[in-house]
């Protein structure tokens, strides 16, 4: 008996029973002896409290453990994240070096691609000067073979008049 109160008094001072769940010294109205019967169902009781009691004690050192875990998952996720990020960003740099490449590659084909389309202008340009060129010195060979005409005409009636025998003075 003296090993039960003990128990109760343990699990008390722990928090786990209920003070006095029972009456452990008898009442004034049960003054009497005490039967095995109530003493078998008292032990009863007091070992399922007990068992109750160290089924807290393993959910609580459980909790323990599982809080426990639970950091040092954290703890790993937190590095697979930064480690994540970190090859992300090399990723990142390594596609914009890339991209940087292509822009090098692609911005002198552009200007290739410009230049090639000046040139297509200018040709164009020069073949309609040189057209115009043709023209203007056409033009002036009719100028020129105008003038030489009008030339030997003059020169020729110059020479017709002075070959006469007339007596009029050649004009000028």
């Amino acid at each position: 008996m003296e090993r039960l109160e003990k128990m109760v008094e343990s699990l008390m001072a722990r928090g786990y029973a209920t003070p006095n769940p029972y009456h452990l010294k008898p009442s004034p109205d049960n003054v009497g002896p005490i039967d095995r019967k109530e003493i078998e169902e008292i032990e009863a009781q007091a070992r399922r409290q007990a068992e109750m009691a160290r089924k807290h004690e393993m959910d609580a050192k459980e909790i323990e453990k599982i809080k426990e875990r639970a950091k040092q998952e954290a703890a790993h996720a937190i590095d697979q994240v930064k480690r994540a990020a970190v090859d992300a960003e090399k990723v990142a740099r390594a596609e914009q070096k890339r991209q940087t490449r292509r822009n090098f590659k692609e911005g002198p084909q552009r200007q290739l691609d410009e230049l090639r389309k000046r040139l297509e202008v200018l040709d164009r340009e020069r073949e309609k000067l040189g057209r115009q060129i043709e023209e203007l010195e056409r033009n002036q060979e009719q100028l020129d073979e105008q003038r030489d005409k009008e030339q030997d005409l003059d020169v020729q009636s110059d020479t017709s008049e002075s070959n006469s025998d007339s007596p009029e003075i050649p004009r000028r």
